[in-house]
């Protein structure tokens, strides 16, 4: 009895081990088989990265192994910019983990952030460091009226005092009622002669007619003036923006005292040819401005779509013992391109400023000029001038962090003599990049780093915007 039971046993157990083997074949055949069967749309897995719509794209035999490539050549640039970078990640860090922010507006700002007095610094190549105090004003009359009072020194920067201001909507009229008044003292401006020549090495005592524009030379002279008048801005329909001004300018020129290794204006060039130079400059200028602007962001603090352009005319004339009179006409078109999420923006800028008279009529200081950290960069401060300047930017700008964006930027330009010396040659260049720090409410300011076809290397650290339409010095 014992030895039955003891045969069955082996028995019952290879019963079992068969069992089990043909239950774990037929589920292999099963999932063999429904992986034959087209998927559900809605339970379809998402596809690989080398599938398109689910279907698989065949790659060319090597072609992964090959990524090392671009990878080890992009390795060193990306490794530089991410170094670079450090400080700016640095100082977000310190700007989100310290809430330094916060802090900033409790202590330089009251009354809900509408009135503030706070310290002001830049650093523009060619004129050394400039600080300052700044106050502002964001709802002046309780009205959204803006008040920007703000005073500056530097060693070539000089002295200035400035004062802008407007009233804001004046009911349902469309008018606003300001005005601006400035007081600069420059030791050091910039001179090159004028026209779109090389600069060459010519020295103390030539004695250049700048008006051949056969030569530039790099000097220096004082500069000190009084500008001011009233502006009053109509709105003829949303976005869209008139402004009526009136400007008396009041200005002395003389030997440089900072010349910074330059030479002296008077001293190169022939001053007697430069109107106004000698005498100074007493006259008054009357324009309007046209401008449309309907930029948007897309939860960012800079502009991502949307045009602003400005077309303007006017007209000067010398008071009693200034000789100009002249009209002067231009526009200033800017396009925003939004290429991704409003973390990809292209800026395309196009410039042109002209004056119409006989340049015995025309001070110098009033002919148009380009180069500087806002038109051809790479290039210095009043780099070129002449009856006719224009110049196109166009810049990249992209997202790095929610604090901070870089951008990288593209000039060429030049200028004329006259409407029939108009010819597409000879055009100068400049390019380069930077970064702009943001905070929550809006832009901060933005390093500039920039260089030529010609050469040099300029650095720029501002707090005004990249689309601003003039000049703010």
């Amino acid at each position: 009895m014992n030895a039955v039971h003891s045969q069955a046993a082996p028995d019952r157990s290879r019963a079992r081990l068969g069992v089990l083997l043909a239950f774990v074949l037929a589920t292999c055949v099963a999932r063999e088989s429904r992986a034959d069967e087209p998927a559900d749309p809605q339970s379809r897995r998402a596809p690989k990265a080398d599938q398109a719509d689910g279907i698989a794209t065949p790659q060319r035999k090597g072609a992964r192994q090959l990524i090392w490539i671009p990878r080890a050549i992009l390795y060193i640039p990306r490794r530089t910019i991410e170094l670079a970078l450090t400080p700016v990640r640095l100082a977000v860090w310190a700007l989100e983990r310290w809430q330094l922010e916060t802090l900033y507006y409790r202590v330089f700002f009251f009354e809900k952030r509408t009135f503030g007095l706070y310290p002001s610094a830049r650093l523009t190549s060619g004129f050394g460091v400039s600080i300052g105090m700044r106050m502002v004003h964001r709802d002046l009359f309780r009205n959204r009226g803006n008040l920007d009072v703000n005073g500056m020194t530097g060693v070539n920067y000089g002295d200035r005092l400035s004062v802008d201001f407007h009233s804001g909507w004046l009911g349902r009229s469309g008018v606003r009622v300001g005005g601006t008044v400035e007081y600069r003292l420059v030791p050091g401006d910039r001179f090159f002669g004028i026209g779109n020549a090389d600069i060459d090495s010519a020295g103390v005592g030539d004695s250049i007619d700048a008006l051949q524009r056969t030569d530039a030379v790099s000097t220096r002279f004082l500069h000190r003036y009084l500008r001011g008048g009233p502006i009053v801005t109509i709105r003829l329909a949303p976005a869209f923006d008139l402004d009526l001004a009136t400007i008396f300018a009041r200005r002395e020129f003389g030997p440089p005292e900072k010349p910074r290794g330059d030479f002296a204006t008077d001293d190169v060039f022939d001053t007697r040819r430069l109107v106004g130079y000698e005498t100074g400059v007493d006259n008054v200028h009357m324009g309007a401005r046209a401008v449309v602007d309907n930029r948007r962001t897309r939860g960012r603090a800079v502009a991502s779509t949307g045009w602003n352009a400005a077309v303007y005319a006017g007209y000067t004339i010398g008071l009693p013992g200034d000789p100009s009179r002249y009209a002067r006409a231009g526009f200033d078109v800017q396009r925003f391109i939004d290429l991704w999420g409003g973390t990809r923006v292209l800026m395309l800028r196009a410039v042109a400023d002209t004056v119409v008279g006989p340049m015995s009529r025309i001070p110098f200081v009033d002919l148009p000029t380009i180069g500087g950290p806002y038109s051809l960069r790479g290039h210095a401060r009043d780099r070129f001038r002449d009856r006719i300047a224009a110049y196109g930017t166009a810049e990249y700008i992209y997202e790095i962090d929610h604090r901070f964006a870089g951008f990288l930027f593209l000039d060429t330009g030049r200028v004329w003599s006259a409407l029939n010396e108009l010819v597409l040659a000879n055009f100068r260049l400049g390019y380069g990049g930077g970064v702009q720090l943001r905070s929550k409410r809006g832009y901060i300011g933005r390093v500039q780093f920039a260089s030529s076809i010609e050469g040099g290397f300029h650095v720029d650290l501002n707090f005004s915007p990249p689309d601003i339409l003039r000049d703010p010095r």
